[in-house]
């Protein structure tokens, strides 16, 4: 299984707005083939937000990078973005 996270950094008026994109594509994408697990998270700071998402594979995970969904998520928060997203991608097994 893959696990994939992404911290975000935001300018700090526009946080809510960020946080409202995420919630309102979360639900489709865990409807997503693969994938298993997807949450957002924010920092204490007010600044950031972290996606902690599980995907069955690589492949998923790849099909969801290149759905709308994905692109859509990536054009409405790029610009809310005070710095370029982190994103870990490693291997974790099932417990």
């Amino acid at each position: 299984m893959k696990l994939i996270t992404v911290e975000a950094h935001f300018q700090p008026s526009k946080l809510d707005s960020a946080e409202q994109h995420i919630s309102d594509q979360a639900d489709t994408v865990r409807a997503m083939p693969g994938c298993k697990h997807y949450a957002f998270y924010r920092d204490p700071s007010g600044e950031r937000l972290a996606i902690i998402q599980h995907w069955e594979d690589m492949k998923t995970f790849d099909a969801y990078r290149s759905s709308p969904t994905f692109a859509a998520l990536g054009q409405g928060l790029a610009p809310m973005m005070a710095s370029p997203p982190v994103t870990k991608v490693a291997e974790i097994d099932s417990i």
